[in-house]
């Protein structure tokens, strides 16, 4: 599994996104963005790399109401997982073979 939302903090107004997912450039960059359109902050991150693989933990809290609605939640789950699909154009440029 490639992304987990949960409580986070002990606090039941914050969540924790747990992304697992290819490295590539601007990928938390991409997370944020994502986060930004949905009325969600990140109070805390914490980003790990292994290899060719991140896993990266944000924390994160409603930017205008008191807690997620169950929409935004599902909202955020998508958003994030598109965001943290690769693309096409993340895919290193090989040599070709001249054989």
């Amino acid at each position: 599994r490639d992304f987990c939302l949960s409580r986070g903090l002990g606090d039941v107004y914050k969540r924790q996104a747990e992304v697992r997912a290819p490295d590539r450039l601007a990928l938390f960059y991409d997370l944020c963005r994502a986060l930004d359109t949905l009325d969600a902050r990140i109070c805390f991150a914490k980003l790990d790399a292994h290899g060719h693989r991140v896993l990266d933990n944000l924390y994160l809290e409603p930017t205008s109401s008191a807690r997620f609605s169950r929409a935004q939640l599902d909202a955020l789950r998508d958003a994030l997982t598109r965001a943290a699909t690769p693309h096409d154009n993340d895919l290193p440029n090989l040599p070709r073979s001249t054989t």
